[in-house]
């Protein structure tokens, strides 16, 4: 895997992005949520892929730098998707930063090489504050709108997931509420 945080330069260190999460609700016509998607925005703006968010991979980017798979297949495996590198995550003083390749999968590429020649490298720089209380906001929304038997995607994650994340931000920084 190659190292994605050396590959841009340094002036592009020196701003710092919006971090949002969209949560679109499927409803039954009584109003019950039965479905939940969400996506990550940047500025704004949302990320375009098709793979849903790990949750418990974006909680654990905000404890310590690494490679995260924080897009995994609906399944709830990265590599069945055809995601080689996650998002590697670096923890600065009071940012955390992202780099990540367009798009995430390899399907339709040849090799690995191809992909990295065909895809696009992104970097964003959040507030550590603003993007661990955003984080915190998405998971108390879902906990406080869905019901216990929402469905989210990746399979396997429900909101016991969500309470269990909610729990997990006692050893994070704590979000401004």
């Amino acid at each position: 895997m190659k190292n994605l945080l050396n590959t841009l330069p340094e002036e592009e260190l020196d701003h710092i992005d919006l971090f949002g999460i969209n949560i679109s609700n499927r409803t039954t016509k009584d109003g019950k949520v039965y479905r939940a998607t969400t996506h990550i925005q940047i500025n704004n703006e949302a990320i375009p892929t098709k793979h849903p968010i790990d949750f418990s991979q974006l909680v654990k980017s905000l404890k310590a730098p690494g490679n995260y798979y924080i897009f995994t297949c609906g399944c709830g495996s990265a590599g069945c998707a055809g995601i080689e590198d996650g998002v590697e995550v670096e923890h600065h003083k009071n940012t955390i930063e992202w780099r990540y390749r367009l798009p995430q999968s390899m399907d339709g590429f040849e090799s690995y090489e191809a992909w990295l020649a065909g895809s696009e490298l992104h970097h964003a720089v959040f507030e550590q504050d603003q993007i661990t209380a955003e984080i915190y906001r998405a998971l108390d929304e879902m906990r406080n709108t869905h019901n216990k038997d929402t469905e989210y995607s990746p399979d396997g994650f429900e909101r016991s997931a969500i309470i269990q994340l909610l729990k997990d931000f006692g050893s994070t920084s704590s979000p401004n509420q």
